[in-house]
């Protein structure tokens, strides 16, 4: 068995209800979860954080969207738990990036959201079963964990509350945040409304309390359009 299946680093995507965010910016979430078979056939095991977490701790960044030039926060603690990698980290309010991730944070908890959030890693120790098509990953070296922006990228159409989304840009739109990115929210906020009023004529029945399908109304302005 290799020890690394190849050098790049691989990314998982979690949904999961964010624990907690105070007010100094202090957030809590899941950067990853066991027993979940993804997309890949790849299942985290329990333990498989554990070599990294006590001889890696230090070196594990906190990013946003997996991009090492954009350090939104600085990883506090990271422990594993019966559901998985269960992370604290101190957002870094006096930078850009810190400050608009903690208004997202914050909007999404307001608006009754999960937001989303992956892990950089390098597989170590891993079983695989053929006739499942499964990979148990046994161990893990983990590089980083990830606040995303944007819907996991999914095969099968996300369903999501089109009133919840609308007030999470509402929240959003009351945020602290550059000219800039509230101008690109109020263009969000009123295309995601013309393709609500746009479906509710053709079908006669779309209300924007009723959960449709993404991919029905328009996949890029939640997949791709939807990032700060």
């Amino acid at each position: 068995m290799a020890k690394v299946k190849n050098q790049d680093i691989q990314t998982k995507d979690t949904i999961f209800k964010v624990e907690d965010v105070d007010d100094k910016g202090i957030v809590k979430f899941y950067a990853a979860v066991f027993g979940n078979k993804d997309r890949a056939g790849d299942i985290i095991e329990p333990g498989a954080f554990s070599k990294t977490l006590r001889e890696n701790i230090k070196e594990i960044q906190h990013y946003k969207n997996h991009y090492n030039g954009t350090m939104c926060g600085v990883l506090m603690e990271a422990i594993e738990d019966a559901k998985g990698l269960l992370c604290t980290s101190q957002l870094i309010l006096g930078t850009q990036v810190g400050r608009e991730t903690y208004e997202e944070y914050k909007a999404m908890a307001a608006a009754g959201k999960s937001m989303f959030h992956s892990i950089g890693y390098w597989p170590v120790k891993w079983d695989e079963d053929q006739a499942t098509n499964t990979t148990r990953l046994k161990e893990i070296y983990l590089r980083e964990v990830s606040t995303l922006t944007a819907h996991p990228a999914n095969p099968k159409a996300l369903t999501v509350d089109v009133k919840s989304e609308i007030d999470y840009l509402n929240e959003l739109l009351k945020a602290d945040l550059s000219d800039v990115k509230l101008e690109e929210l109020e263009q969000m906020k009123l295309k995601l409304q013309s393709l609500i009023d746009e479906k509710s004529r053709q079908t006669g029945t779309l209300s924007k309390n009723e959960p449709v399908k993404i991919i029905t109304l328009d996949s890029n302005l939640f997949t791709n359009n939807l990032k700060f």
